[in-house]
Order: C-alpha cells, then sequence, then structure tokens
C-alpha cells in the first residue's frame, strides 16, 4: 500500500505533538505524611509527578519546627518482577532542608495512587535519623498507611495514630 510523504510527515509530526504534551497531560499530585523514627516528628507536604517523565518535585514540611525540605525525584527502576506494572516502581529522591539538612530518600510505588518509602535525613552536626514516609492521592489515607509502615519496620513511633490525624485534619 502506497502513502504519501505528507501523509507519513503528518503523523510523525502528530505523535511528536503528543510525546511532547504526555508529560505535562498526565501529572499527578499526592499527600505526603511522614516521621523521624528517633524523634518522631511528623512532615508533611505534597509531590508532583510528571508521570510518562518519570520524575517530580517533592516539598515537605515538618511540623513542630520550621523546617522545610525540597527537592526532586525520578523513578528509574523496578523492585517487583513486571517491569511494565507502577507497583514495584522504585526512584531516587535528592531534598535539601532550610535549616541546611539534606534528605536522600527512596520512594516505592504500591500503585498509581500511593506507595511508600525511606529516606536518611542528615543534619548539619552529621547526626542522621531515618525518615519514613507513605504518599497517596488521597491523602486521608496517608494515616493509616503511614501507622502500618511504622508496625511494619517495628519504629518507635507506632503509636502516633492520634498526632497523625490531627496532623492531616490540619492540612485541609
Amino acid at each position: 500500500m502506497y502513502r504519501s510523504k505528507s501523509c507519513l510527515s503528518s503523523a510523525r509530526l502528530v505523535m511528536a505533538l503528543m510525546l511532547m504534551l504526555a508529560p505535562v497531560a498526565y501529572a499527578f499530585q499526592y499527600d505526603v505524611l511522614g516521621t523521624l523514627d528517633k524523634s518522631c516528628k511528623l512532615a508533611v507536604g505534597k509531590v508532583h509527578h510528571a508521570a510518562f517523565a518519570n520524575t517530580g518535585h517533592i516539598t515537605i514540611n515538618f511540623q513542630d519546627e520550621p523546617t522545610q525540605c525540597s527537592g526532586t525525584f525520578k523513578m528509574n527502576g523496578y523492585s517487583g518482577k513486571n517491569p511494565l506494572a507502577v507497583k514495584g516502581l522504585v526512584g531516587d529522591a535528592q531534598l535539601t532542608c532550610s535549616d541546611g539538612s539534606t534528605m536522600d530518600a527512596t520512594p516505592v510505588a504500591d500503585s498509581i495512587r500511593r506507595g511508600h518509602g525511606l529516606g536518611t535525613l542528615t543534619r548539619p552536626d552529621s547526626r542522621k535519623e531515618t525518615f519514613y514516609f507513605v504518599f497517596s492521592t488521597h491523602g486521608k489515607d496517608t494515616p493509616n498507611l503511614l501507622q502500618k509502615l511504622l508496625l511494619h519496620k517495628k519504629s518507635g513511633c507506632q503509636n502516633q495514630e492520634d498526632k497523625l490525624i490531627k496532623c492531616i485534619t490540619a492540612q485541609r
């Protein structure tokens, strides 16, 4: 079957435009809730994720202190067996904080709507603390998700449910 060159060029142009606009068209926003393991300080925030680009921006604020951390992440590998599935997608995040701290974190997608992660917050004096976090497109889910994660990790902060619920309620 013969197709004209102009028809093929038009089809290529349309495909190129779709690929360029796809990262903008499929963007997700997630609520983040986390806690530091030793101090049990809570943090709330937002993730903006450009799905096709598998990159995004994360911002978190620690409760009871004026520290804000922000940075970027890239979802770049799979922990599961199916590389076409969202579940098991693993990423890397680097954040810098207003108090001079830094954080390296590893988010893991549980589905297209939620996930969990683990990070290390390094304070300016080199003290380190583990940061457990969850993210969800439905913010009301995050207290229960974090509670389950803390129980699973046997964290010292696992009895924080009332504080978690108040924290999310205050953010709405």
